[in-house]
């Protein structure tokens, strides 16, 4: 179903550019993206983690950088 909804919403472009009729779903989807990435820079380098930061021991992080290279 979702498919063929973005399939339509593709077709439904395609024939509104060929008429000069522009569509602000593209720039809405960047601000989106944006905002998804300013959150999560806040959530791990941010305030909310300060109680946290440099709380971790030598052998957790360690723990934490074997598991990030095993990817």
């Amino acid at each position: 179903m979702i498919m063929a909804a973005f399939a339509a919403l593709y077709a439904v472009e395609r024939v509104a550019n060929r008429y000069g009729v522009a569509f602000p779903w593209a720039r809405a989807a960047r601000a989106a993206i944006a905002v998804q990435y300013w959150i999560h820079v806040e959530l791990v380098y941010g305030y909310a983690t300060w109680p946290i930061h440099r709380r971790l021991p030598l052998v957790g992080r360690g723990a934490g950088v074997r598991g990030v290279l095993r990817r």
